[in-house]
């Protein structure tokens, strides 16, 4: 049985023993990796993997560090077939975005063996990521307690945040499905793992709210109306992924070693505390709007349609901009959008009828 590969991985860890060296040179053999891959049921898999980053005694960084170092990553988190093409890049290197194309099936087997080298690199960063935001590790991993906050705060997800990382050489790489792109980070967790749909979400969230939190870190924290409402929209995108998402794109601008001279684990725990304790913004994806829908409507004439929804986002990003603003001042500002809307909608009729006539 091949999936005895991962139990033993599952009980050394567990049970904090060494593997013999017999069992290592098995578990890397091609005919092994083969065999999970082909003969092992995805449910089978995931609950191996499940026990090693929740189970008893779990310590996920070890048990990912020996599922890649041993080549077995490729086995347990398989991407689409081959009939699938794959689109986008894959992390060489310090996470070097490297187009997923080659002549033969053995090149992209080599930029995806390289890539799992590059995921045990961005697991080893990880302790020095908690660290920075003094996290204790092992078992559940807790947040220091904030003096003046009494509400609970966002946690880091205690099981994901490992999964996040290792597959971070993977996070820009895509598959196709009819008319539309998905992610292929999604489809390991869901299709190569048979992890919960809350999970394959989660997951999916990091993955399109990494582009912009890398790009807020990249900024130096300060509270203005612009910061703020770019760092509301990505807590609003990830939601109660925000915290993981922020651990792993300090990983990422840590390995693609962006701006040497920044620290990015102290730049990811100043953005940390300024949205906590300036800006508020923890569980902002739950605030209540002013004006519902219908409101909207009512106030601006508005059809029932695509309108209702562009007013809404400006109203979102008018409350995340100013937070103590009132009622009245918010229709004040979308009367404002409507007025700019039509006349700029009235001055691309004129511009079009004056080409006809020509």
């Amino acid at each position: 049985d091949p999936l005895r590969v991962l139990r033993a991985i599952r009980f050394a860890v567990r049970y904090q023993m060494r593997l013999s060296d017999d069992l290592i040179q098995a578990c890397k053999h091609p005919q092994i990796h083969k065999e999970l891959h082909r003969k092992v049921s995805r449910e089978r898999v995931g609950k191996e993997l499940e026990g090693m980053l929740s189970g008893k005694h779990a310590d996920p960084m070890q048990a990912m560090d020996l599922i890649c170092s041993m080549k077995l990553a490729g086995s347990v988190f398989c991407l689409p077939g081959p009939d699938v093409p794959l689109l986008g890049t894959i992390g060489q290197s310090h996470l070097e975005a490297v187009p997923y194309k080659a002549a033969s099936e053995m090149e992209l087997s080599r930029l995806r063996e390289i890539a799992w080298k590059e995921a045990r690199e961005c697991m080893k960063a990880l302790p020095l990521v908690l660290s920075a935001f003094q996290i204790k590790q092992g078992g559940k991993l807790t947040l220091p307690e904030r003096e003046g906050i009494t509400y609970p705060l966002t946690p880091v997800d205690n099981r994901l945040i490992y999964l996040a990382v290792v597959l971070l050489p993977f996070e820009h790489l895509m598959y196709p499905v009819r008319q539309k792109t998905f992610y292929a980070v999604s489809y390991m967790v869901r299709d190569g793992i048979k992890f919960k749909n809350r999970d394959v979400m989660s997951i999916t969230s990091i993955a399109e709210g990494m582009d912009d939190m890398v790009q807020l870190l990249q900024r130096i924290p300060e509270v203005t109306s612009t910061t703020r409402l770019q760092a509301g929209l990505v807590l609003r995108s990830t939601k109660e992924m925000w915290l993981t998402t922020l651990l792993v794109c300090t990983i990422y601008l840590m390995r693609k070693q962006h701006n040497l001279q920044v620290n990015w684990c102290q730049r990811a725990k100043e953005w940390y505390d300024t949205i906590i304790d300036e800006m508020e913004l923890d569980g902002s994806w739950n605030a209540k709007p002013l004006m519902n829908g219908k409101e909207l409507i009512e106030l601006l004439g508005l059809d029932r349609g695509p309108a209702v929804g562009i007013y809404t986002q400006e109203q979102v990003q008018w409350m995340l901009m100013n937070p103590k603003g009132t009622l009245e001042e918010l229709q004040h500002f979308l009367k404002g959008v409507q007025k700019s809307r039509e006349f700029e909608e009235n001055q691309a009729a004129q511009h079009i009828s004056k080409k006809m006539h020509l």
